[in-house]
């Protein structure tokens, strides 16, 4: 006959039973989230070459270019302008180079443009 406060033998422990390991994740304040947005964010680069976000959107709208357009045909996935444009990520040297290539000769878009279809 068993007691009836004794537990019984291989049953898997209750969320109330203190041999469970663990503790309740606290709940995010306001000032966390954007403290968290704010490590996100790309610290700026000193290199005067890197093209800054205002740039890149200039640019990428000069050309007639969605920000998917841009990331799938000038590389970098289908997001990665948005996160340029907002600061999040740093653009890199050489994406900088290749925008202010097509910038200055847009024409040679229409050859990326055929290496995709290719593709």
């Amino acid at each position: 006959m068993s007691t009836p406060n004794a537990p019984l033998l291989g049953a898997p422990p209750c969320a109330a039973s203190p041999s469970v390991v663990g503790s309740p994740k606290k709940p995010r304040l306001p000032t966390q989230k954007a403290n968290q947005k704010e490590k996100r964010m790309a610290t700026p680069t000193k290199d005067p070459r890197v093209l800054k976000a205002d740039q890149v959107k200039e640019i990428r709208e000069g050309l007639g270019l969605s920000k998917l357009q841009a990331g799938k045909l000038l590389g970098g996935g289908p997001i990665s302008f948005y996160k340029y444009e907002s600061g999040e990520v740093r653009v890199t040297l050489a994406m900088s180079n290749l925008l202010r290539l097509l910038d200055n000769k847009r024409y040679r878009l229409h050859e990326l443009r055929e290496g995709m279809a290719v593709a």
